[in-house]
């Protein structure tokens, strides 16, 4: 049977840098796994603690798992076999210097203890998460409410995309116009 995802999952890399090879890396010595566990990861501009910002970087997506094989990122309901996994790099609490940080408007709706364990995305990576889940959702006929995050399935997971999934599927919507 083909994997065919019916749901996009965000999550949030909870670290401070990174790109799709060094979670792959991640996941495969951290858990033995044979591949990265997410579709896509969304650059925050530092592919390495030891490397400055690279403006270039900010907000790249580049691709993990293959779109076609189920993912490893959310086993919660059995979301690994329906949904699409997008990783944001970004670390709750890290602001990185001078990158543009999404406005406050971003976080609408979202409790106080949400607002709390944000990781802090970049407007680049916003714009970014937007437009990927705007085409997987063309490509794959998948609905835009169906756009979640690894806490809305695991509610004991720390906020993952630090956005209000109201507000991406909002845009998801505009641009999919």
């Amino acid at each position: 049977m083909s994997f065919r995802p019916t749901a996009i999952v965000l999550h949030c890399s909870a670290s401070q840098w990174g790109d799709a090879e060094a979670i792959r890396d991640w996941h495969a010595s951290g858990n033995g796994w044979s591949d990265i566990g997410y579709h896509y990861v969304v650059l925050n501009g530092r592919r390495a603690s030891r490397l400055a910002f690279d403006p270039e970087l900010n907000g790249v997506v580049e691709p993990g798992r293959r779109e076609g094989v189920a993912g490893a990122h959310c086993k919660a309901r059995g979301m690994n076999s329906i949904s699409l996994g997008v990783c944001v790099i970004g670390s709750p609490g890290f602001k990185p210097a001078g990158v543009p940080i999404a406005p406050a408007w971003c976080f609408q709706g979202l409790t106080k203890p949400r607002r709390e364990q944000i990781a802090y995305c970049s407007t680049a990576q916003i714009a970014a998460v937007i437009r990927l889940c705007a085409d997987l959702c063309s490509r794959y006929g998948i609905a835009v409410s169906a756009i979640t995050q690894h806490s809305d399935h695991e509610p004991g997971k720390p906020l993952c995309a630090s956005l209000s999934t109201d507000y991406i599927r909002q845009r998801v919507r505009e641009e999919m116009r």
